[in-house]
């Protein structure tokens, strides 16, 4: 059998250009997780539109299509018989509207198709990827305004993020709360403070949410940002609590988390050295770490050996890139680790 998956255009020219190679990347990790032997994967054309093309022996399954619709760049799925083309009908599971995500217009926005490509080649690297979306829980513990969030709501996920900037957690609660008020959904927004024995540690903002009543009563959907230094994580969230974690780390902006000094870090290597390890803490057995990062700011070794040393395994794609240019300044790639 042989099969055509047809890669959706982006606004993002420089992106777009990266894309088949990104797809690549991310459908190894899928054919890795689901077992399934894509033979001669690879990139290509079809009537002048980028493709990835791969042979098997079976039929897709139904539940391989399923899973096949939820690559980042995939747009139309087709399969060959006799050089004749045949579209493959891909139910897509969004939840929620995809105008949750691409709303937002800001400086230093991450591309939400290159989010979405992050959590899913982090969740297809790890045994959860079988689970119905509802019951997989993403954190973002550098969440700046909730980009992954967003993104892994949309795709049906839970959702939680740590930010340690007050302005952009506002900004977040603002938006979402505007956002469901909207859409009409049924929700409530709750503040807490997070304490211990010395007092206020962070801050709290908590997101119920359903399209009506009846689903509210009995299977609301949730999302929670902790205004609060990413190094306390441990303080903020039960230990084995997340499938997924996935950051778009700081390409040397002031972000994320206090130094031994009392200041906020600017360098990333600094802020990993003494995050990871808290991180580590917060994933399932067997679930997967999802790092962007520029590599002219951290080389690929000096991110790999940290990530090793906080007791990950480090996945290495057999196909494509992750690697891709953003701007003149940031040469992007992502890291991909399993727990230990």
């Amino acid at each position: 059998m042989r099969y055509a998956l047809l890669i959706q255009p982006s606004h993002n020219r420089v992106y777009a250009a990266q894309a088949p190679q990104l797809a690549l990347a991310e459908l190894d990790c899928l054919r890795r997780g689901m077992g399934v032997n894509m033979e001669n994967l690879r990139t290509g054309r079809l009537g002048g539109a980028d493709c990835l093309r791969w042979e098997q022996a079976e039929p897709l399954t139904e539940t391989s299509v399923r899973l096949l619709a939820r690559v980042s760049a995939a747009l139309l799925l087709l399969q060959e018989e006799e050089g004749a083309y045949f579209p493959v009908e891909m139910v897509r599971l969004a939840p929620e509207d995809e105008d949750l995500v691409t709303i937002p217009k800001y400086s230093g926005r991450t591309n939400e198709q290159f989010t979405r490509l992050m959590i899913n080649a982090a969740l297809f690297s790890t045994p959860y990827f079988s689970l119905p979306a509802r019951e997989v829980r993403i954190l973002d513990p550098l969440c700046g305004r909730g980009t992954t969030l967003l993104e892994a709501l949309v795709q049906g996920h839970d959702a939680a993020g740590i930010e340690i900037d007050k302005k952009e957690v506002e900004w977040f609660k603002n938006y979402l709360a505007t956002y469901l008020k909207h859409k009409r959904a049924k929700h409530t927004v709750t503040q807490e403070n997070i304490t211990n024995h010395k007092g206020t540690l962070a801050q709290r903002v908590s997101f119920t949410f359903a399209p009506d009543k009846e689903t509210m009563k009995v299977s609301p959907r949730s999302c929670q940002v902790v205004r609060g230094d990413t190094l306390l994580a441990g303080r903020y969230f039960p230990a084995g609590r997340f499938h997924v974690l996935a950051a778009d780390l700081p390409y040397g902006v002031q972000h994320g988390a206090v130094n031994k000094g009392g200041d906020l870090s600017r360098r990333p290597k600094e802020l990993l050295e003494a995050a990871l390890p808290v991180w580590h803490g917060l994933l399932a057995q067997e679930g997967a770490l999802a790092l962007a990062y520029n590599t002219r700011t951290l080389a690929p070794p000096t991110l790999r050996a940290l990530v090793e040393g906080a007791g990950y395994r480090v996945l290495e794609p057999e196909r494509g890139s992750f690697a891709h240019r953003v701007d003149a300044s940031i040469q992007r790639d992502l890291l991909l680790a399993v727990k230990a």
